[in-house]
């Protein structure tokens, strides 16, 4: 993902796929890992994606389908198209706190 995410013109389907691999082993280490064999949530946080690809777009996505689901009482599966924010284990804390403001800075 991160030669992806590196090389100048990343390939949105490529990153797609790898989050989504990512995320399934995220959730296998959350969910089913004794705590003494778990990976530490830092090492699931992607530099190259946060350093590299412009959020900005992502987060708008991310609140406004938040704030819908939310105001709907619906769950938070994450939204039908694809939002890098959708998949928080993969931001730092700055970005989270990003995510945070911006949700409120819209409504």
């Amino acid at each position: 993902m991160t030669n992806n995410v590196v090389s100048g013109s990343p390939r949105l389907d490529l990153t797609k796929g790898c989050v989504k691999v990512i995320d399934i082993i995220y959730w296998v280490n959350k969910t089913y890992k004794p705590l003494e064999s778990k990976i530490e949530v830092k090492e699931f946080f992607n530099d190259a994606i946060n350093e590299n690809i412009n959020l900005d777009p992502h987060l708008i996505h991310w609140a406004r389908n938040a704030h819908m689901r939310m105001r709907n009482d619906a769950k938070l599966p994450g939204s039908r198209t694809f939002c890098l924010h959708d998949y928080q284990w993969l931001m730092p804390l700055k970005e989270k706190s990003r995510m945070i403001t911006k949700y409120h800075s819209l409504f």
